[in-house]
């Protein structure tokens, strides 16, 4: 994981995040973010972070003209977590 991977370099600890999902990113945006902040958004396909990138995006920006996976098939797919994390 990259949030890992910065920990214990010069990249300061308050700004590192890590969500398990999407959603809880969401629900999580508000507290963090400022206005100037730069945001690095990774993860996988499955893990639908182009909800992010979009709640992200001025109001004024058509999300299906700026961002991938936007047509009404893709956007209507669950979030399924993957296998690796069943318990």
């Amino acid at each position: 994981h990259l949030a890992a991977a910065l920990h214990g370099t010069t990249f300061p600890e308050k700004s590192i995040y890590h969500f398990d999902d999407c959603e809880i990113a969401l629900r999580s945006l508000s507290t963090i973010l400022r206005s100037g902040d730069l945001v690095l958004i990774k993860g996988s396909q499955g893990l639908r972070m182009e909800k992010i990138s979009e709640a992200l995006l001025d109001d004024d920006v058509d999300a299906s003209q700026v961002l991938p996976r936007q047509n009404a098939a893709w956007r209507s797919k669950p979030f399924v977590p993957p296998t690796e994390w069943e318990k």
